[in-house]
């Protein structure tokens, strides 16, 4: 690494600590009052976000070269004309990227399909590097350090064509993937053989780990081990599986799933599966639990080197023999040279943003975080404000640019821009949605999705509401109401709810109707019978006011309660939508719509409902009892 691709951290270091910066007032951090400190927080306002919202796989090539690819399709924004990969490098240990169009082009000459996902990236040398993954029938090969490359088919076409691992030890690479199958190159990926399989394609092999080219492990979804002393040409069950250990589930618990097996020495060899973690020390004859310890846990990954020379990605320092060492056991953590690692995950572009970027640690120690970005201009500038999500994860904005970290302000960069500006103040709610209001009142909210790199006006009255919980402001007029409070201060008024669960084939819907007068209350509504044209009335209800108000309150108290994310999509979703009428309110009347993922499964696949709150979820239940008790 060259001395001049420090320069702007080392800046941004010397004008952090500098001395004779006056006391001012701290940027406004969410749901803080404003404090003085003696230093502002600062960014590189030149920094930008390359906008790739995923990172398929990253690449070592040599010292001051690292390769990435980034899928460029955007869910919001689909292009089909342009290419699907991205090749970009980095000359400064990830720090920055740029794009090489040139190199961009010849990885997309084979038109690949929205379905193709890339798993693997391995230089052999400086000039050959293989890409395998969910690419059709075979692999892609360079033999011209990334100018050109051909399309080499496997002797097999594999069940939903994805190949699982790529291992290189000397002069052989192997490939196994969904049929069980292992495949072999003695060229470097020129041409393949299939080897005798010892997985089935129910226990598809999922990770390949070699000491010397002659021997290796081969490990299967389901726990079973295989072990090769000639290559790959025979392979042996090992007599004692790690599988029994890890599969003994509660009734309510689905067995475990492995992931990946590292073999340090022909003796010390560790196996992760989806929660457990195993480790030998007698060539597979016993096995141990080893969980991660609590300060393991908060350790920085680290690059240590077998004794055959394989580079892998440790958790924190490898110190004495390997038997003392703890690999990371995450395939998506990668060996970067001698001394850096970076981890990332391969989430869909649907999947939060603000959580998915790349870490790049060198010798221990995170140095940058967050999306791929280009280089900045090396001058700082001090933030307006900031808004923190987490304990890594701030917004920052200057003027009507916004800027992300995932490293607690260690690294910034511009993620967007805001429609108004200047800005007053920005708050997170728990959903991880973001809400700012300029100057001139303008409310905007970026969705968790976005972590900051799209907003939009907003007039919905449940972001009104959030924003003046969430920051605790109090509107001159009185206190914070909620959007329908005048259905309870006015009379008369009418709520209507109409609410039900829907899918990619169609709905149901049912409404409910409360009407409150000054001496009494009125329940009506419609039930659905399966379908969106299968509804039956229900008799209306006379109330007393106290019924009504009872039945508004319970509502009201399912609606306002705050929201917080529950980690779950599906094709199936809860939508409310509630109206009201206040004809002698100032506001007369208004209008919401609530949405959630149907995140419920059947007790068979032992999932229990995931964690967290959404408003139209329990909106919906709630409307679905009163209606029920009201048609009995």
């Amino acid at each position: 690494m060259g001395p001049t691709s420090w320069v702007p951290a080392l800046l941004g270091l010397m004008l952090l600590s500098g001395s004779g910066c006056s006391p001012r007032t701290e940027p406004a951090a969410s749901n803080e009052p404003p404090r003085t400190v003696e230093r502002a927080i600062l960014a590189d306002l030149g920094v930008e976000s390359l906008g790739y919202q995923r990172v398929e796989s990253i690449a070592w090539r040599k010292e001051g070269d690292w390769w990435a690819v980034a899928n460029t399709w955007r869910w919001d924004e689909p292009n089909t004309q342009a290419p699907l990969f991205a090749v970009l490098r980095s000359a400064d240990a990830g720090r920055s990227w740029r794009e090489d169009p040139a190199l961009t082009a010849a990885l997309n000459w084979f038109h690949p399909s929205m379905t193709f996902r890339i798993e693997h990236f391995a230089w052999l040398t400086l000039d050959i590097a293989l890409i395998a993954g969910n690419l059709g029938k075979g692999v892609l090969r360079t033999e011209d350090a990334g100018h050109t490359w051909k399309y080499v088919q496997l002797p097999e076409v594999m069940w939903n064509h994805q190949v699982h691992d790529l291992e290189h030890v000397g002069g052989r690479t192997w490939a196994c993937g969904s049929t069980g199958n292992i495949h072999r190159s003695d060229d470097a990926g020129a041409t393949w053989r299939k080897l005798r399989t010892p997985l089935a394609t129910e226990d598809h092999c999922v990770s390949l780990s070699f000491v010397d080219p002659e021997r290796g492990w081969a490990l299967g979804a389901t726990g079973a081990l295989f072990e090769t002393d000639d290559g790959g040409e025979h392979w042996q069950p090992l007599k004692s599986s790690v599988a029994a250990l890890a599969n003994k589930p509660s009734r309510d618990a689905a067995p475990e799933t492995f992931h990946q097996v590292v073999r340090l020495t022909p003796e010390v060899a560790w196996i992760a599966g989806e929660v457990s973690r195993f480790q030998t020390t007698d060539g597979g004859k016993t096995w141990q639990a080893r969980p991660l310890t609590f300060e393991q846990r908060n350790e920085g990954p680290r690059v240590a080197t077998t004794p055959s020379g394989q580079r892998i990605v440790t958790v924190g320092a490898a110190r004495g023999t390997p038997d003392t060492w703890v690999p990371a056991l995450n395939k998506d953590a990668i060996a970067l040279g001698d001394d850096a690692v970076m981890a990332f995950e391969r989430r869909d572009a649907a999947r939060e943003l603000g959580e998915s970027g790349p870490r790049t640690y060198v010798s221990g120690r995170l140095v940058w975080a967050g999306a791929l970005r280009g280089a900045g201009t090396g001058t700082f500038t001090a933030l307006d404000g900031v808004a923190k999500r987490s304990a890594q994860s701030w917004l920052g904005w200057s003027g009507e640019h916004v800027f992300a970290t995932l490293d607690a302000g260690r690294s910034w960069v511009k993620v967007g821009r805001f429609p108004k500006s200047p800005i007053q103040q920005l708050v997170y709610r728990k959903t991880g949605t973001a809400l700012a209001r300029a100057a001139d009142g303008t409310l905007m909210r970026s969705h968790a999705l976005f972590f900051g790199s799209r907003w939009d006006v907003t007039t919905d009255a449940m972001d009104a509401y959030d924003f003046a919980v969430g920051t605790g402001s109090v509107p001159a007029e009185g206190p914070v109401l909620a959007p329908f409070d005048c259905v309870r201060s006015t009379t008369p008024a009418t709520l209507k709810v109409q609410f039900g669960q829907m899918s990619c084939f169609g709905g149901a819907q049912n409404t409910l109707t409360l009407e409150l007068a000054q001496d009494g209350a009125k329940l009506t509504g419609v039930r659905s019978l399966g379908g969106m044209e299968q509804t039956a009335p229900i008799e209306p209800r006379n109330l007393s006011r106290a019924e009504g108000e009872r039945i508004f309150g319970e509502l009201a108290e399912i609606v306002l309660h705050e929201e917080q994310a529950m980690d779950c999509q599906s094709t199936n979703s809860f939508v409310v939508v509630m109206e009201w009428t206040c004809p002698s309110s100032p506001s007369k009347g208004g209008k919401l719509e609530l949405r959630a993922y149907d995140c419920t499964l059947p007790p068979e696949f032992h999932n229990p409902f995931p964690a967290g709150y959404e408003r139209a979820i329990h909106a919906h239940d709630v409307a679905m009892r009163i209606l029920k008790n009201a048609s009995h």
